[in-house]
């Protein structure tokens, strides 16, 4: 009786691990403080921000890099606490691009930041081309926090000559964390051995 509910219990914690988005606000529904165009729980600098121009999941909102106003820089990014290193991070987001942007670098990050909110270690990054798309596309980056790390910051990042037209959009971001290898497999073999405790007993 008792193997069965320790066989029970680890099966409900090996479902338990299934990953769940650590983002808040992530579709950019809900707005900041500092108005429309703040999006709670993220940072706007430079050149971005929240928009009502429609999005990938309906609600309306998405967040976007201007490319008609003068600034040469755009970025916007959310800081999650609590990382773990040696995890392996994983973030899908939704990205289109306006025909009319002639920005020359667009990227998405994961940097890695220690205790006191120093960058360590190398961000995952990867770039966003095609930059005009015109359609919604799927985009996913990995990367394992090093040691050290305490916070992982989702960073977007776009570069582009003054004036200009067209915008990136960005919506429904996912950012999930994975334990390392070594620990699902451990958890593994205890569910195993516990069910073939199980057999043992009941044969």
């Amino acid at each position: 009786m008792k193997v069965n509910a320790l066989v029970v219990l680890a099966t409900f914690v090996w479902a338990g691990a299934a990953p769940a988005n650590l983002l808040t606000n992530p579709g950019f529904s809900t707005e900041g403080t500092g108005g429309a165009q703040d999006a709670a729980d993220w940072t706007e600098a430079s050149n971005s921000g929240r928009e009502a121009w429609g999005s990938h999941d309906g609600d309306g909102y998405l967040m976007a890099h201007y490319g008609w106003n003068a600034q040469t820089s755009d970025q916007f990014y959310q800081d999650v606490t609590g990382t773990t290193e040696g995890y392996t991070y994983t973030l899908s987001f939704w990205h289109e691009g306006d025909s009319g942007w002639n920005g020359t670098a667009v990227n998405a990050s994961l940097v890695w930041l220690d205790s006191e909110g120093s960058s360590i270690g190398t961000p995952a990054t990867v770039d966003l081309q095609p930059y005009f798309a015109e359609s919604w596309s799927n985009r996913t980056l990995s990367g394992v926090a090093p040691s050290g790390t305490a916070t992982v910051r989702v960073q977007f990042d776009a570069t582009k000559p003054d004036g200009g037209s067209g915008s990136q959009k960005f919506d429904e971001l996912d950012l999930v964390a994975i334990p390392e290898p070594t620990a699902m497999s451990l958890l593994g073999f205890t569910i195993a051995g516990l069910m073939g405790l199980r057999r043992r007993r009941h044969s």
